[in-house]
């Protein structure tokens, strides 16, 4: 038996995922399409084959989902486009206090990453032991860096998140409704904080905003009035 780390994301680490059959269609697209999860989580692990594992191969995949766990939790949007259902209630925590608490997480799993034995890992697995490193090197370049949400009032937006609900029947829909309300309900606490980190931002990037958010607006009231979502 094979299964992937994102296998794992989308089961929950070993839990039921809700609504698994025959509803959770996001789960199963999060399985079988590989190129999709790579472009969603930055281009990450792979293959793991019990009983076959090195105890690097063993940290390695221990790793690997607690990272994946990590990101799940702090960016719950991202998760529930991938199939794993566990924050579905959630939107991400925009503040300053939370961006330095992944900046720490990071630099532990940099730090176990460091301490793994690259050469005794199975060679799937010294392809996806890079892949994650550079995964946690670009966030931590986002962090560092990029800053984004000092600047870019786009990343506030919370549409793709709802729109993640609302897009796949994964769930039956009194379900997902009631995850669209638990994210609702987070709308403002997101907003403001995203207010109060925003400084100087690009013109360009404050009049798209202005648009995007009305459409959002607009689009997510007229879908939640239809019947037919």
């Amino acid at each position: 038996e094979t299964w992937s780390v994102r296998s794992r994301i989308a089961d929950g680490r070993g839990h039921r995922r809700r609504g698994s059959s025959p509803h959770d269609k996001l789960g199963a697209s999060a399985r079988s399409t590989w190129g999709d999860a790579r472009s969603t989580w930055g281009e990450l692990p792979v293959i793991m084959q019990p009983g076959l594992e090195s105890q690097a191969d063993l940290a390695f995949t221990a790793l690997a989902g607690d990272y994946l766990d990590d990101r799940a939790e702090r960016h719950p949007q991202l998760a529930t486009e991938l199939g794993d259902h566990r924050h579905d209630t959630r939107l991400p925590d925009f503040s300053a206090a939370a961006s330095a608490d992944e900046r720490r997480a990071l630099d532990g799993f940099a730090a176990r990453l460091a301490e793994i034995d690259v050469d005794a890992l199975s060679a799937e697995h010294r392809v996806d032991v890079r892949m994650l490193a550079n995964s946690v090197a670009l966030r931590i370049f986002e962090l560092d860096e990029l800053r984004e949400r000092t600047w870019n009032p786009l990343a506030a937006n919370p549409g793709r998140a709802i729109h993640a609900l609302l897009l796949r029947d994964f769930a039956p829909l009194p379900e997902r409704l009631a995850s669209v309300a638990g994210r609702l309900a987070e709308v403002p606490a997101l907003l403001a904080t995203a207010r109060g980190r925003l400084g100087r931002m690009p013109k360009v990037h404050l009049e798209t905003a202005i648009g995007q958010f009305s459409g959002t607006i607009d689009r997510k009231s007229t879908r939640l009035n239809s019947s037919h979502i």
